[in-house]
């Protein structure tokens, strides 16, 4: 996997990859592999292409997750985010919080 210069000047990145169903039953999971991630300090690439599920829950812990990110002066990457995310994003008002693309519901 490549890295890629922090703005805080690291030269990690981690790897996330998001599950098929993200709901609150997944939560806790999903909770423990974001902040290993937001602990380590450096920045994040999500990779979304899976998700066919996500509910608010999800949802706003991935906010609290990339706010986290950004205020550590990191910055995340979201690869292939799939249509039920960048649905429910938009129908949430979230799309620009999480940095993703704005999607026409």
């Amino acid at each position: 996997m490549a890295t890629e210069r922090s703005k805080a000047g690291s030269n990690k990145s981690s790897r996330v990859t998001l599950e098929e169903n993200l709901d609150i039953a997944s939560a806790g999971k999903l909770h423990s592999k974001l902040m290993r991630s937001v602990d380590r300090g450096v920045d994040i690439n999500l990779y979304a292409a899976k998700i066919n599920t996500i509910d608010t829950a999800a949802l706003q812990l991935l906010f609290a997750s990339v706010k986290q990110v950004q205020e550590n002066g990191n910055v995340v990457k979201w690869h292939e985010p799939s249509e039920a995310l960048l649905k429910s994003a938009a129908l949430t008002g979230l799309s620009s919080y999480l940095g993703l693309p704005e999607y026409q519901v």
